[in-house]
């Protein structure tokens, strides 16, 4: 393993499997180590947590896979991201702006970020909290843009999707992790649609317009892309069982067939 190298993992509590991947990340690339996995079995309906203790359980399984395949390196993770979904999660929007304030009048990172950091500022219900945002749109003193860093201008705005999560149910998840042997990594949230569109699909794609639709056994995930960013997105609590068993009763076959 080299020097400038990380060990990071992503898990997934999902609603038929538990999913954990472990990766060595470098400033260049990632490369997958190790992987485990474990049926959710009747911990889980339809993305969230029924019953803890079953959860753990399976986790615990998904985890000792994980270890064996990865040589032990999965309990040296640094990073340790898990995948939120499920039906209370919401999408909503917002818009921030930052002025250039340097001589030049160069957008910078400084600029972008305090321009994100402002769309973020919403009204948030007690007991919600926000896990992701997404860039929709930038425009340069009025006039739309599509990588605002580095060009000339003096007022940028941004519009971001802002996903939103009952922080109950994220600390659930959480819980899992740090009762875990990942107890001492990072810990970050990322929401599933975000993730399908970084795993699926290419730049030339986000930036054209694209419909994913990831369907799962108890939930289906959805975004629409356009222009780089993400303009909606949303998780619905209708998965493949549904089909599944609709297909099972029309043809007369048991659900486990």
């Amino acid at each position: 393993m080299g020097k400038a190298s990380v060990i990071a993992t992503a898990v997934e509590i999902g609603t038929s499997q538990i999913s954990i991947l472990v990766g060595e990340v470098t400033e260049l690339s990632v490369t997958v180590i190790g992987r485990g996995s474990a049926p959710s079995g009747e911990a889980m309906r339809k993305g969230e947590i029924r019953d803890m203790e079953l959860v753990s359980k399976a986790f615990e399984q998904a985890m000792a896979q994980a270890d064996e395949s990865s040589g032990g390196a999965v309990l040296g993770s640094a990073i340790v991201t898990q995948v939120i979904s499920g039906g209370g999660v919401i999408c909503t929007t917002g818009v921030g702006t930052a002025s250039v304030r340097n001589e030049a009048g160069i957008v910078g990172e400084a600029e972008m970020n305090e321009a994100r950091s402002n769309a973020q500022v919403i009204e948030i219900t007690p007991g919600w909290q926000i896990i992701n945002t997404d860039d929709i749109f930038w425009r340069l003193d009025g006039r739309p843009v599509g990588h605002p860093l580095n060009q000339r201008g003096r007022k940028l705005e941004v519009q971001v999707l802002i996903v939103l999560a009952p922080s109950a149910q994220v600390a659930n998840f959480s819980d899992l992790i740090r009762n875990s042997e990942l107890l001492n990594a990072k810990l970050y949230n990322a929401y599933a649609p975000i993730c399908a569109k970084e795993g699926t699909l290419t730049d030339k794609e986000a930036d054209d317009g694209a419909v994913l639709i990831d369907l799962g056994a108890g939930c289906t995930d959805f975004l629409v892309a356009r222009d780089g960013g993400m303009v909606e997105a949303g998780t619905l609590q209708i998965g493949f069982d549904h089909v599944a068993n609709d297909l099972a009763i029309g043809l007369g076959l048991s659900f486990g067939v």
